[in-house]
């Protein structure tokens, strides 16, 4: 954002009263950059331009801001003047925005929206999060079978204001069942008398109002859609557009990142810290419950260390944990990613991706397991311990990563696999858990190792 623009507006709402005035020099800038001065203004001069503007000005600038910010926004408006805005609005831009207000809240504006309004804001409120239905749009064109060409224009012309697009308009019988589509380039190319039977698209795409989310932005993007019609038992029930897909695509790929660093959701640059930290504390109190098995495994190996000579042990641990927990991240981001493009929708596929990362994990633990043999033993020589059992120790070592690595691999591709059959964001299955499951797994192997192949014959 262009601070110079920010600064522009804050002098002219210093010096300027009249909010007509003020409104006509703001339109000078596309909606977007007003939004984004909004988030910046004193709550004061906020105020004076909420005056500025008519609700349907305010509507779209308000479009561009997020629905959290948005809402926040909101609570320095009259409910009376909220509920304007609403009614010209998008129903899901409008719906995203009240599902972040408190419940009293949220029901009062409700309770003062014009009925056509509340009953599709209503409507779209029914569907989870994670449904078609949440991120369709209501406000869309239609015409019903038999009408002539010269209808749809006159539909067009009279609507054209409260519809998200006018580049596609659907045929519907009487009972709303969709039929066919049109684009508006055929509509003006087409002269009348021309029933809109004759000239409609039968093969179009839809998607239904319970279909998941991901899968109704894979189509979107697999076919090139601008316009998709959500239906519902063959009913038109709402359109989804591309930008809409883009920005579900975009919120859907912030959540999945905050999750792979083991955040609950995705943190905002400026929100305040106790937020931030909300957001951090599960999954860290989860880990450091995960991180005590690793402490106690640990210990149950006390035992080692009753003889001098094992305590180098210890100096070898990090490498081993290190090598194993980046390998099964690696695979853990290679997997995610698969799953999100349906790469690993049947039991051949999923079969055949996880014998492919346990042979690369065994590839490179073989690699590296040798490396490692190498290094800890010229580490053990050059420090001129001989009580120390060197080549035992290097081999327990790079055997330990050799295994390690294998089953991090494993562990990377099986986990998301599992959580995605569960139901649960595979995305869940964060850098942060998986290596602590891979850390605990890598200390038993090791010490293990070093219990079966030394410690006994002491």
């Amino acid at each position: 954002m262009n601070k110079d623009i920010i600064k522009e507006i804050i002098e002219m709402a210093e010096i300027q009263s009249d909010p007509r005035i003020i409104c006509d020099w703001l339109k000078q800038y596309h909606p977007y950059e007003i939004a984004e001065a909004f988030t910046e203004l004193p709550e004061d001069i906020r105020l004076s331009l909420y005056q500025a503007f008519t609700n349907e000005d305010l509507a779209e600038i308000i479009s561009y801001i997020e629905p959290e910010k948005a809402a926040d926004f909101f609570e320095e408006v009259a409910n009376r003047q909220i509920a304007g805005i609403i009614e010209e609005m998008a129903s899901d831009d409008a719906t995203d925005i009240l599902n972040n207000l408190d419940d009293d809240k949220r029901q009062a504006i409700i309770n003062l929206l014009d009925q056509e309004t509340r009953t599709d804001i209503e409507n779209l409120a029914l569907y989870s999060e994670d449904d078609a239905g949440s991120m369709m749009t209501t406000n869309y064109l239609t015409v019903e079978s038999g009408k002539d060409v010269k209808d749809i224009m006159r539909e067009i012309v009279r609507n054209a204001p409260e519809a998200e697009t006018i580049n596609t308009t659907f045929v519907i019988d009487k009972g709303g069942k969709l039929l066919g589509s049109l684009d508006l380039k055929k509509i003006i190319i087409t002269k009348s008398p021309c029933p809109v039977d004759n000239i409609m698209d039968i093969n179009f795409r839809y998607g239904n109002v319970d279909d998941n989310k991901e899968d109704i932005i894979k189509m979107i993007q697999n076919y090139d859609i601008d316009v998709l019609p959500v239906l519902e038992k063959g009913i038109l029930k709402g359109i989804i557009t591309g930008d809409d897909a883009m920005d579900s695509l975009v919120e859907e790929a912030e959540e999945d990142y905050a999750r792979l660093g083991g955040l609950t959701e995705s943190e905002e640059l400026d929100e305040p810290t106790m937020i931030s930290v909300k957001k951090r504390l599960p999954w860290l109190a989860i880990l450091l419950i995960m991180n005590a098995f690793v402490a106690i495994i640990i210990s149950a190996f006390d035992f080692l260390f009753t003889y001098e000579s094992l305590t180098v042990l210890v100096i070898f641990q990090p490498i081993i944990l290190n090598m194993a927990g980046n390998s099964g991240t690696q695979t853990l981001a290679i997997t995610i990613q698969k799953i999100t493009k349906k790469q690993l929708d049947n039991k051949n596929k999923i079969r055949k991706h996880l014998g492919k990362e346990t042979i690369h994990g065994l590839s490179l633990g073989l690699t590296f397991g040798l490396l490692a043999f190498f290094l800890s033993a010229a580490i053990l020589f050059l420090a001129k311990d001989f009580s120390i059992p060197v080549f035992k120790v290097s081999f327990i070592v790079a055997v330990s990563i050799l295994i390690s690595l294998t089953v991090a691999n494993l562990s990377g591709a099986l986990i998301p696999i599992t959580f995605d059959k569960m139901k649960i964001d595979p995305a869940a299955a964060s850098g942060p858990f998986i290596t602590t499951v891979i850390d605990i797994i890598a200390i038993l192997i090791y010490f293990t190792l070093a219990t079966v192949l030394i410690y006994l014959q002491l």
